[in-house]
């Protein structure tokens, strides 16, 4: 990781060495002009020498070093600005054994868990009890020899209030005491909804009501499609190797012998599982939300899709039992209103759950449907467990995603909490390194960014007047939620009564469970309430990441992105247009991507287009689709229609940052910014396009890429620079690229 933190000397020592090198392979006449002393909270080195306009603030002197020295300049922008851009930080930045990939974000992550990893190992005197619990959390995890003793007891104390135990390992199980609506509620209290999940959502048609989903259930392998494509037989063959490992482990652990036909049993639950995934929706198809939309009454989706195996008023008092709290059980009715997913995964599981448990051999169906509850049980809890298990878990990693090392404990203790706890991890974050002053310039450049894209709309020629209008109406309505809620460190009390009930002990498994059902909990008790315009209680505001949430018509962006090399307030503007700016942009044009399009401006699905601009911009994203699809990897074309969400809001986050780069440079009257030590040969256009595509600077191991092709909706990093910004027109004018090169196509794609 490149980041000049030490003295002036030091600092200048490194800008020299990078610059020069870089001077010498390029030829051009490049002058560094030594920093003094500190000057201010950030370090000015010496600024504006003799007139000449160079930033050497600190901020500005290490984000020139690190520009300079990631670029690969023996390579024609023109032909692939990825490998002009990044070439050099991949060869400098080797991914380390424990990341599948790794990429600027990625290190911004790590550097952001350093500091989280400070936070809950400094020994402070804190009054919030909801921050006191969060390093709690973290102590436990982090208490090995405690986890190493407990060894797998308490997962199989779970496993016995449960089903009794596990059929598998228990040759001399009951099966007249299993019933697996009981083991479903029980189950489903701790948010493990396994065949069937049910949860609490936002009507799709009305998003302030919050109503039933009735959805697929989570698989074993990450995507239905690695139980069938040729491709994944080594995953498969590993995922049967991870059943095996972690069974023998349990039954090392009872004391028992492992079954003659142990090899078939987990065969058999192999086949189960991938039955399930064959009527289970792909990645694309589940990126459709009228095809995932199927409103109707809890009664007709029981009387039409899921009425062999049990009788609707025993399912209902099934449902009305897992929720904790009472009344929610009370307010689940046959006449509410649910959404069903999937109706034919419904109607296909409720075929084989009757052929397990009202067939010939119910008793045998029984036990192999406890059987594979329990196998999943026994999946979802390795992580959690012992070194042996977690090795064996491990192994399972290594052949999906091709690391080499598990990651050291206390960053997966400081991810843990940041799940567990993300609130209270966040104002631990927040308060200690995140200033308002930055908010504050956040919120003026997302302003540029809106007026934009308004200026898009209101420009484009294909839209017709009645749907512009509506589409205005939409980005007026949009909501920008910068860094973090404003509770979480203003109203303490309230954040504090958030986590009451998270009751946290020295034990990780146990604290692991009672955080799963106090937040499954929470998440029940949803169906009581509104489902109101805020998002306040689902962030976690020490994440690099932003979002754009459809159904509430609002953008977030958290406060973990908002660091170096992607922000700095010290930055002159057009770094962080060039950076953060596309990164505003990209979620800002999601609320119109091809998905998040279909919502209006109060997040309703709803079909606010007329049929001709409809027409239109299919026709248009069609064209981003068949670009992208184009691109090739060591692993395969890209999957255009799987990633066209994401290239759209790519392509028009890159547009729409430039435009307002632009309307902030004559905002300036002529008066050029500073420009950075070591690029004073560079146009501020060929700057801040390379800061641009160098926020992209990452790569894959070959595993890991081959799954990023089959299931991710975002393109690999060197087509988030290239597909963008050779659909740019004043990319190719600033780095004077020919007509026909790869960056200065002849027929462009686009959108917006």
């Amino acid at each position: 990781m490149f980041y000049l933190m030490g003295s002036e000397n030091i600092l200048l020592l490194l800008i020299v060495s990078v610059v020069s090198s870089w001077a010498a392979d390029t030829q051009l006449p490049v002058t560094i002009h030594p920093p003094t002393d500190a000057n201010g909270g950030t370090r000015d080195l010496n600024l504006n020498k003799d007139g000449d306009n160079i930033c050497r603030k600190e901020a500005c002197v290490t984000r020139a070093a690190l520009m300079l020295q990631s670029m690969n300049s023996s390579v024609d922008p023109c032909t692939d600005f990825f490998e002009y851009a990044c070439g050099n930080w991949m060869v400098l930045n080797p991914i380390p054994p424990d990341y599948a990939k790794w990429g600027v974000l990625q290190q911004m992550q790590q550097q952001l868990f350093a500091k989280l990893r400070d936070l809950m190992e400094s020994n402070v005197t804190d009054t919030s009890t909801a921050r006191q619990k969060a390093r709690q959390i973290y102590a436990a995890c982090m208490n090995q020899s405690a986890i190493e003793e407990a060894g797998s007891r308490p997962f199989q104390a779970v496993v016995h209030s449960v089903m009794g135990s596990w059929p598998v390992l228990d040759r001399g199980w009951n099966a007249s005491q299993f019933n697996y609506l009981n083991t479903y509620r029980k189950m489903g209290r701790e948010g493990q909804g396994y065949l069937i999940a049910a949860y609490v959502s936002a009507n799709q048609e009305n998003p302030r009501e919050n109503i039933l989903f009735f959805d697929e259930t989570s698989l074993g392998l990450p995507s239905k499609k690695m139980y069938y494509r040729a491709a994944s037989e080594k995953t498969r063959k590993a995922y049967m190797s991870l059943m095996k490992n972690l069974t023998s482990l349990l039954a090392e652990d009872l004391n028992v012998t492992l079954p003659e036909d142990l090899d078939h049993e987990l065969k058999d639950i192999f086949d189960f599982e991938a039955a399930i995934a064959n009527v289970s929706f792909t990645e694309e198809e589940r990126r459709d939300p009228y095809r995932t939309f199927h409103k109707m009454t809890l009664e007709q989706f029981l009387d039409e899709h899921f009425n062999r195996t049990f009788s609707k008023e025993e399912f209902l008092h099934a449902l009305q039992m897992v929720p904790s709290n009472s009344s929610v059980g009370a307010a689940i009715q046959l006449n509410m209103t649910v959404n069903v997913v999937n109706p034919t995964y419904y109607h296909r599981l409720d075929e084989m759950l009757a052929g397990k448990l009202a067939g010939s051999n119910v008793s045998e169906g029984k036990r192999f449907l406890a059987s594979y509850l329990g196998w999943r049980m026994l999946l979802n809890a390795a992580g959690q467990m012992s070194r042996r298990y977690r090795d064996a878990a491990f192994e399972f990693d290594k052949a999906y995603s091709g690391v080499k090392e598990e990651s050291p404990r206390w960053r997966i203790c400081v991810d843990y909490t940041n799940s567990a706890m993300k609130l209270a991890i966040g104002s631990i974050y927040v308060d200690t390194y995140f200033g308002m002053d930055a908010k504050t310039k956040l919120l003026a450049l997302v302003g540029d960014i809106k007026s934009s894209y308004e200026t898009i709309l209101r420009e484009i020629n294909w839209m017709d007047e009645e749907t512009r209008v509506r589409a205005l109406k939409k980005l007026d309505a949009m909501y920008e939620y910068i860094a973090y809620p404003d509770f979480i460190l203003q109203d303490v009390p309230r954040l504090d009564k958030y986590y009451e009930k998270y009751h946290i002990g020295n034990v990780h498994f146990e604290n692991d469970k009672r955080i799963d059902i106090e937040s499954t909990a929470k998440a029940h008790e949803e169906l009581l309430k509104p489902s109101l315009r805020t998002i306040d209680e689902k962030v976690a505001p020490a994440t690099v990441n932003a979002y754009y949430y459809p159904q509430k018509n609002i953008i977030a962006f958290l406060a973990g992105i908002m660091q170096p090399p992607v922000f700095h307030k010290d930055y002159p503007e057009y770094l962080n247009y060039a950076s953060l700016g596309q990164v505003f942009g990209h979620e800002m044009t999601h609320g119109f991507d091809d998905k998040g399009s279909l919502f209006d401006e109060e997040g309703r699905l709803f079909a606010w287009w007329t049929n001709t601009s409809r027409a239109n911009y299919m026709s248009r994203a069609r064209t981003i689709v068949d670009q992208y699809s184009q691109y090739s990897t060591s692993a395969g074309n890209l999957n255009g229609n799987l990633t066209s969400g994401e290239n759209i809001a790519d392509n028009g986050g890159v547009k729409e940052a430039y435009m307002a780069f632009k309307q902030y440079m004559k905002r300036l009257n002529d008066t050029m910014p500073p420009v950075l030590p070591g690029l004073e040969n560079f146009s501020v256009d060929k700057v801040y396009f390379l800061a641009s595509a160098q926020t992209w600077c990452g790569y894959y191991r070959p595993e890991y890429l081959n799954n990023n092709i089959l299931l991710s909706v975002h393109s690999p990093y060197p087509f988030r620079v290239m597909g963008p910004l050779s659909n740019l027109p004043e990319f190719a004018e600033a780095f004077d690229c020919p007509a026909g090169s790869l960056m200065n196509p002849v027929h462009r794609a686009g959108v917006w």
